[in-house]
C-alpha cells in the first residue's frame, strides 16, 4: 500500500535483501519508535 507513495518510498527503499529475521528486527524497531510518538487516548472514568 505505502509503496505507491513515491516520496515516502524513496526514503525507506533499499536495494538490500533482508532475511526474515532482519525484517522482523526492522519492523520491531519501527513499532517501538512509533509507540514513543503515538499519543495515548485520555483516561476515562
Amino acid at each position: 500500500k505505502n509503496m505507491l507513495n513515491e516520496e515516502m518510498w524513496q526514503k525507506v527503499n533499499s536495494s538490500a535483501f533482508l532475511s526474515n529475521e532482519q525484517h522482523r528486527d526492522v519492523m520491531n524497531r519501527a513499532i517501538k519508535a512509533y509507540s514513543k510518538i503515538k499519543t495515548k487516548p485520555p483516561k476515562t472514568k
